[in-house]
């Protein structure tokens, strides 16, 4: 569900970030100002801290919806290309 969800939003021109991360959440029929975060790592402690500060997961790593993105890498050129923000 939420990957067609993901499609329907990835379709759409949204005047901001904040925008499409409502659209999406109204879809999911979840609080408009939830926050949603990706996770692609071994530090399960992090997944249960957010989640019982009711944090939403999107389980799509490759997404870009979300306001966090927790992702483990084993070196620093994987990083290197991020941009601001």
């Amino acid at each position: 569900m939420t990957a067609n969800i993901e499609n329907l939003i990835r379709n759409k021109l949204y005047g901001s970030h904040r925008e499409m991360m409502q659209d999406y959440l109204k879809r999911l029929n979840k609080d408009e100002n939830a926050k949603v975060f990706c996770f692609n790592s071994q530090d399960e402690h992090i997944r249960r801290v957010l989640l019982k500060h009711n944090w939403i997961e999107n389980v799509n790593s490759s997404s870009m919806i979300y306001d966090l993105k927790w992702n483990y890498v084993e070196s620093v050129d994987e990083v290197r290309g991020l941009l601001d923000g």
